[in-house]
């Protein structure tokens, strides 16, 4: 049974989590990127880069947290639902 309790805390543990998966799609990846490209790698060379960083980052490191800090799968897989869209 989900308690009011623990939605509260799951809640309060997704915000930060997710804000750091749009920071480092959004600038973390973007700084992999230019920094690849000025350091000669080709652009293709240097989205791949970028890309690897989203997954260590984001997915990697939020996937390892999530069996630790969630008391419920609901909201992990709502935020990886808004994420993908």
């Amino acid at each position: 049974m989900i308690t009011q309790t623990d939605f509260l805390n799951d809640f309060l543990i997704t915000i930060p989590l997710f804000i750091w998966v749009l920071f480092v799609m959004k600038y973390l990846s973007r700084w992999v990127y230019n920094l690849a490209v000025k350091k000669g790698y080709p652009p293709d060379s240097a989205t791949y880069f970028g890309r690897k960083i989203i997954h260590i980052f984001a997915s990697g490191i939020t996937a390892l947290l999530v069996p630790f800090l969630f008391k419920t799968p609901i909201l992990p897989f709502l935020s990886a639902l808004i994420l993908a869209i």
